[in-house]
């Protein structure tokens, strides 16, 4: 014959029981909510790069000595554009831009519709790399000679981007990716035929 329980129950414990699982289903939720906010876009994985040039590599840092002091550093991005400008002439330019408003992700790279390429560090600050050379296989072989992919990614919050694009291999062997494009040319009111080619 099964045993009856008559004796008196503390609520007291129910009430602290109660209280934990609430407690626990909170932050469970917080968790939930953060990993959440990754998965739509506030934070990137970004490929880290070395600098392999030895002239960009001490412009960059003379640039970090000279206009980036430490007190700059916790409230600014540093920034290294790499553009193309002529055929066979590259454009360096280091920009910052402020942190807290987020200012480089809302503002400098989508209007001025950078290419962002990942990431260097030299001497432990995070430098964004950028460029404004659209066409994949002409960015390699452009900026080869400057820029290297290593093994590193490292993830960057509040940059919203594509994840690690350029990694080691897609660098050396290119990318499959290559959708045929049709450009037409329109110049003083006249639309050109069109031509075909892969890439953009």
């Amino acid at each position: 014959m099964a045993q009856v329980y008559t004796g008196k129950f503390d609520f007291r414990r129910l009430r602290v029981i109660i209280s934990c699982t609430m407690v626990i289903q909170l932050l469970c939720s917080c968790g939930n909510q953060n990993n959440r906010n990754i998965k739509e876009g506030t934070e990137s994985i970004l490929q880290q790069f070395s600098i392999i040039d030895s002239k960009v590599d001490s412009v960059t840092r003379m640039v970090i000595h000279d206009v980036y002091p430490p007190s700059r550093q916790t409230t600014e991005d540093m920034v290294l554009g790499i553009n193309r400008i002529e055929n066979d002439t590259i454009e360096l330019m280091y920009s910052f831009h402020d942190k807290k408003n987020n200012e480089l992700s809302n503002e400098f790279i989508p209007i001025n519709n950078k290419r962002v390429l990942g990431f260097t560090n030299i001497g432990g600050i995070d430098i964004i790399l950028l460029s404004n050379i659209n066409d994949f296989n002409e960015l390699r072989e452009f900026l080869s000679k400057i820029i290297s992919p290593t093994s590193k990614k490292k993830s960057f919050c509040k940059l919203k981007y594509s994840n690690s694009l350029y990694d080691k291999s897609t660098w050396e062997h290119g990318t499959m990716y290559e959708p045929l494009c049709w450009h037409f040319k329109y110049k003083d009111g006249v639309v050109s035929n069109p031509s075909g080619y892969l890439g953009y």
